[in-house]
């Protein structure tokens, strides 16, 4: 069972080959991204990029190939490289309601509209 104590725990994903629940978590008293093994989900959550504060409605996604995570931003969408993480850039500036990641890119809402984006 996946435990932050005392934390809403919320937005959960699967990694493309089904090892880890990506999910958001305001456990440090603001939200951020954490993810957990599959296999082993009473293991310790693993904070996945902790310099990066974000919103509640915030999530993650691997990329089908499981080379990236995407996430939302209070100011977008942004990627990172897996598995080291190093090298975080935003790819999308807004602030969508929503995204999933298909073959044909980043598939994303906006207030107003649904949009379709190679990113």
């Amino acid at each position: 069972m996946l435990r932050l104590d005392g934390a809403d725990n919320l937005n959960p994903s699967i990694s493309s080959d089904g090892r880890w629940l990506y999910f958001a978590s305001n456990a440090a008293g603001f939200y951020q991204i954490w993810r957990t093994p599959t296999a082993n989900p009473s293991a310790d959550p693993e904070l996945v990029l902790p310099a990066l504060q974000i919103s509640a409605e915030a999530f993650a996604e691997e990329s089908p190939d499981g080379s990236e995570l995407y996430y939302s931003t209070p100011s977008g969408i942004a990627k990172t490289s897996l598995p080291d993480r190093k090298d975080a850039k935003m790819v999308y500036q807004g602030s969508p309601a929503w995204f999933r990641l298909t073959s044909d890119g980043v598939l994303f809402q906006l207030l107003t509209a649904v949009r379709t984006e190679k990113i």
